[in-house]
């Protein structure tokens, strides 16, 4: 049986095209919720201002002892961090 490559490629192309906007899905909905987006509707901002207008809740998993969790907490004080780690 003959592979139609051009018919191959179109299908991949599409399957992959579908498979990042499922995965990008979940990062919408939490831009919503969390209000970033009318957060930015107001105009172009930067990351950190952003988080400093909106009291980004931060995970950070995997921080070790946390002194970057630290750091970024006292930097953008309006936010919330929690780091989580397994250590002795």
């Amino acid at each position: 049986m003959a592979v139609d490559t051009e018919k191959l490629q179109e299908f991949l192309g599409r399957f992959v095209n579908d498979l990042g906007a499922t995965l990008a899905a979940g990062n919408v909905v939490t831009g919503y919720h969390l209000g970033l987006y009318r957060t930015v509707a107001a105009g172009p901002v930067r990351a950190a201002e952003l988080a400093e207008r909106t009291g980004a809740k931060v995970a950070d998993i995997g921080c070790g002892l946390g002194a970057s969790t630290i750091l970024l907490a006292q930097e953008y004080p309006n936010s919330r961090f929690t780091g989580s780690d397994y250590h002795d």
